[in-house]
């Protein structure tokens, strides 16, 4: 009887465990069914593999951050040319017209 409520507190661990940690229903029901047919292979398994949270079984490829994308220049209009440069440039490198002008007028 003793074994029966072990395995059974064991099934119920193991199925919050795995939803809390973000594993869908079908896979916390499989880890759970698993660590009470064959207990000493599934739940040694479940705690090396299944406890891992989402994050750390999947990449995020939106989670990566351009440091470089990031941060923000300072940029006027070239009057001539009309292309972007930066505001501390003293002549346009498209055009080579001198933007100390330019920088008066903004």
């Amino acid at each position: 009887m003793a074994m029966i409520i072990i395995r059974l507190l064991v099934v119920f661990f193991v199925y919050y465990d795995a939803k809390k940690r973000g594993h869908e229903t079908i896979r916390a029901v499989l880890w759970s069914v698993g660590s009470c047919v064959v207990p000493y292979v599934i739940l040694p398994l479940y705690f090396l593999l299944g406890r891992k949270t989402k994050k750390q079984n999947q990449y995020y490829g939106n989670d990566v951050i351009d440091i470089e994308a990031t941060v923000v220049e300072e940029s006027i209009n070239c009057t001539r040319c009309g292309n972007k440069i930066k505001e501390d440039v003293s002549v346009c490198p498209y055009c080579k017209e001198s933007t100390v002008t330019s920088k008066k007028d903004n």
